[in-house]
Order: structure tokens, then C-alpha cells, then sequence
């Protein structure tokens, strides 16, 4: 099975979609493997926002806001295709 959650990073890299495409058209099942990528991506922008199941007030939507909309709009549609406004549009509520 796919590891996305090591290869993420090497690979989803801000305003560089290049490089994503790269990977996405050498597999067989890029949809899949596109998918994967996008929920590692969210998974560690969640992480880097100090958020606490058993504390939800220590959730910082500005934290992930940031990781989201620092990817920039070339990476971020190749990443969640056609779900890039509605990821970006959650972002901006949350750091409110």
C-alpha cells in the first residue's frame, strides 16, 4: 500500500504543481493516490494547529489557514482538484 503520509512532503511543495503532476501521472490509480496526498496534507495541517480532542478551545484556525492557503492556488488545485475553493473557504472559517 501507498504511504502518503511520508511522501507528502516531498512532494506538495507550495507553487511548484509540477512536481505533483509528475507523480500523479506516473501511477496507475492517480485519482487514489491524489486523494491520499490531499488527507496527509489536512492530517498534518491539523496537527501543526495544537489541536487537543479533549481541549477543542486550544484549536488555532489561523495555524491552519495558513498551512492551507500558504500551499498557494497552483499546488492547491492539482492537490484537491476541483474541492480547492471549498478547502480554502473552510480554512477562512475556521481562523475566524
Amino acid at each position: 500500500r501507498f504511504d502518503s503520509d511520508n511522501f507528502f512532503a516531498k512532494i506538495v511543495r507550495r507553487d511548484q504543481p509540477e512536481r505533483l503532476k509528475s507523480v500523479l501521472s506516473a501511477v496507475d490509480n492517480s485519482e487514489l493516490v491524489r486523494s491520499q496526498l490531499a488527507k496527509s496534507f489536512v492530517d498534518d495541517a491539523m496537527q501543526r494547529t495544537s489541536v487537543d480532542l479533549l481541549n477543542p478551545d486550544q484549536f488555532n484556525g489561523a495555524l491552519f489557514r495558513n498551512r492551507i492557503t500558504n500551499l498557494g492556488d497552483s499546488t492547491g488545485k492539482v492537490l484537491f482538484g476541483s474541492d480547492w475553493p471549498q478547502v480554502k473557504k473552510l480554512a477562512e472559517e475556521w481562523a475566524k
